[in-house]
């Protein structure tokens, strides 16, 4: 988990209670704010997922700066260069020790763009790698950030030996990058396979400590400057033993304030409130839609895929969308809570878990209708012409939650598939539409959420459900509690019971019921 402190140890706090499953080697950038490598296991997730996030140090603004996309890997490990750039490990996590590859990136798009390219793979740049047999074998990732570039393109990140040098043996694998003056890279490699579950796992791992000049692309080992390796040790975590001014040319990182919870940003938020604000722009502006990652005969008709059977990306690492539907279909977003699930590997009760293939355990906070009718009964549109899908909610701070899209019945198009929070105080209304990083965000101000008289919905004090009529038409009840619970044999069970069994088994007489 991250948390700070004062520099005596005092006021430990953590300032990212969404990060459920594992944050590691907080990172402050220049700029002041904190990047981190977050374990991405929210949903029917592939466990080795890990991304790099940025927050501010009082975990406001959490935001991607380089997505768990490269099904299998990790982007883990990072630094940031002389000049602001930001070096990443790519790694398999299971049969490579951390070594893999490294990207360089900027630490912000270029003025104007937006931070990723699209989900389609065809719209992504290609990414340099030479893969175990010694062959330039590129490959694209969706979302890629702009701007990315391999700098180690002679070897590879994958669940494969490293491919051959010269000399026949391995050109090895990358790890630990760390700054260092005038812009060079410091760096942990291996020669040789740098794999240890496949055909070569000799000559063994002999990491030692490097220098990439000025942190540019290089094109082989040849390149690397060596700093020490003893052959009877590996040499990990090279760090630059010089004033911060050395390398960025300052004495410190900028300082963010800390958010003042003080009542000025919102007025349903007083000085001292446990609450924040969080809502959206649009769910029409959004980049969610199934199979764009990897096989072209997806038709959007989803198998409910598990970690067991991934015919596309769509649950598994990129999604994601529950199958094929059309923006009109849109009608409401439901908000859920989440929590950790129920672990048990000692005591009495070892081996019995609780859990989801969600990752966690879901509670509903509310769901919230996105259309709007004008005096007139039209249909109220946004700035950018579309039907206003915007909302505004205020929830409980410092809880974990998630966001799924609605139809007009109540039942899920998509979800997101990472974690979100708000601190005590915050007003979070920034992603600019659904997944849309890769597009022009549509602000929220101007949309029909940001206006005086739109109905904040306080899913701090009652839980709104969407209730799908008999005629289609949809409406809210409004249950006077914070949280609402599904369980299984309450609520479940019997649908199935009364809808499900009887054709399952053989013994239905009449169609079953609705």
């Amino acid at each position: 988990q991250l948390f700070v402190m004062d520099e005596d140890g005092a006021n430990v706090t953590p300032i990212a209670p969404m990060t459920i499953s594992s944050a590691l080697h907080p990172t402050i950038l220049r700029d002041g704010r904190l990047m981190f490598s977050s374990h991405e296991v929210q949903g029917v997730r592939d466990t080795r997922q890990w991304g790099i996030w940025t927050i501010f140090p009082d975990g406001r603004h959490w935001a991607p700066l380089v997505s768990a996309f490269n099904s299998g890997n990790a982007f883990h490990f990072m630094t940031q260069l002389s000049d602001g750039d930001v070096v990443v490990t790519d790694y398999y996590n299971a049969n490579n020790n951390g070594f893999g590859a490294f990207y360089r990136l900027p630490v912000a798009p270029p003025e104007g763009e937006p931070a990723f390219h699209p989900a389609a793979l065809a719209e992504n740049p290609w990414i340099a790698r030479t893969i175990s047999s010694g062959h330039q074998y590129p490959f694209r990732m969706p979302f890629t950030p702009r701007g990315l570039v391999a700098i180690t393109p002679f070897t590879h990140s994958d669940d494969e030996p490293a491919p051959p040098g010269p000399d026949g043996r391995g050109v090895g694998k990358f790890i630990h990058p760390s700054a260092a003056p005038r812009g060079d890279l410091l760096a942990a490699w291996t020669p040789g396979p740098a794999d240890h579950n496949r055909r070569l796992r000799t000559p063994a791992y002999d990491s030692g400590l490097y220098v990439i000049p000025g942190g540019g692309v290089i094109q082989g080992p040849e390149e690397l400057v060596e700093l020490k390796n003893d052959p009877a040790y590996n040499e990990a975590w090279p760090r630059a033993v010089v004033p911060y001014r050395a390398i960025f040319g300052v004495d410190e990182p900028e300082s963010i304030a800390w958010l003042p919870n003080d009542g000025t940003l919102h007025p349903e938020l007083p000085a001292g409130t446990p609450y924040g604000l969080v809502g959206a722009s649009s769910f029409y502006k959004r980049e969610s839609a199934p199979g764009q990652a990897k096989t072209a005969s997806y038709d959007g008709l989803d198998p409910f895929n598990t970690p067991a059977k991934t015919d596309n990306s769509n649950w598994t690492w990129q999604g994601a969308d529950a199958g094929r539907y059309a923006d009109a279909e849109i009608w409401a977003v439901r908000i859920l809570a989440m929590e950790p699930n129920t672990h048990r590997s000692y005591g009495p009760g070892a081996g019995k878990q609780f859990y989801s293939h969600a990752g966690e355990r879901l509670r509903i906070l509310g769901e919230i209708p996105l259309r709007k009718l004008d005096q007139e009964g039209r249909e109220v549109l946004d700035p950018e012409g579309h039907p206003d899908t915007s909302f505004l909610a205020k929830l409980p701070a410092d809880t974990p939650f998630t966001f799924q899209t609605l139809d007009r019945w109540g039942r899920v198009l998509n979800m997101a598939q990472t974690w979100h929070q708000v601190r005590p105080g915050e007003v979070r209304t920034d992603c600019g539409g659904c997944h849309a990083h890769s597009q022009e965000p549509l602000a929220f101000e101007g949309t029909a959420a940001s206006r005086p008289g739109y109905e904040i919905f306080d899913l701090s004090k009652e839980t709104p459900l969407v209730v799908a009529a008999a005629d289609g038409e949809p409406h809210l009840d409004r249950l006077a509690a914070p949280v609402v619970d599904v369980e299984f044999h309450r609520d479940i069970r019997p649908i199935l019971e009364r809808s499900c069994v009887g054709c399952h088994t053989g013994k239905a007489s009449s169609p079953p019921a609705g």
